[in-house]
Order: C-alpha cells, then sequence, then structure tokens
C-alpha cells in the first residue's frame, strides 16, 4: 500500500510541476510575441512605437 501511495503521491508532482511549466513557457511565449510586436513597429516606422518603449 506504502509503494501505491508514494507513486501516486510523484504523479501528482510530476503532474503539478508539468502544469507549472506549461503556464510558464505560454505567459514567457505571450511576452516574447509583445516584445518582438514592439521591435517590428519600431522597424517599420518611428511614429507607430508607444512612448513608454
Amino acid at each position: 500500500m506504502s509503494t501505491v501511495g508514494s507513486l501516486l503521491i510523484c504523479v501528482i508532482q510530476v503532474t503539478i510541476v508539468a502544469i507549472a511549466g506549461i503556464l510558464t513557457s505560454l505567459a514567457f511565449r505571450r511576452s516574447l510575441d509583445v516584445n518582438l510586436l514592439k521591435h517590428l513597429l519600431t522597424i517599420s516606422g518611428g511614429e507607430v512605437v508607444p512612448a513608454n518603449y
């Protein structure tokens, strides 16, 4: 029984880590896309760039 319990805990931990990793990568990719968009706007023309860039 203890083997099943520890295995279950291990599976739960792996699942939590996987979910956290997916969320982190999604958030990072979104911020990366925003930075890339700002960079492209800078290349296309100076007047398009937001003031806080």
